[in-house]
């Protein structure tokens, strides 16, 4: 188990490392033909540095959230009331068994964990 862990962070790390040289060779071309790059490549912390962008993140981020919530309400809604039940009683049904099965999950890993 714990080699296939390092092996899978070795993997990543690999894989990171090509991504970013990719955008280091692309920033070179770019630079080479006489192009100026406006940004520059995202590395590191992409946490929210000031607090007008957690606003604009929120914002954003529940926008979407309201927008998905009407779509999935309005595509729930049919004429046959057997029909609309299923529809509202599904989503309910998979999200209390995914809870379900993530404690149950959770309980085996501290089982295993304890042997």
């Amino acid at each position: 188990m714990r080699q296939a862990i390092l092996s899978r962070q070795q993997t990543e790390s690999w894989y990171w490392q090509e991504c970013l040289q990719l955008i280091d060779y692309a920033k070179a071309a770019i630079e080479h033909a006489g192009i100026t790059p406006i940004v520059s490549p995202v590395r590191g912390d992409r946490r929210c540095k000031t607090q007008l962008q957690r606003i604009f993140a929120y914002f954003f981020g529940g926008w979407c959230l309201f927008v998905t919530l009407i779509c999935c309400i309005m595509g729930m809604y049919n004429k046959d009331p057997f029909t609309f039940a299923l529809n509202a009683i599904t989503p309910v049904v998979l999200t209390a068994l995914g809870i379900i099965m993530s404690k149950l999950a959770e309980c085996e890993r501290a089982k295993e964990s304890g042997k």
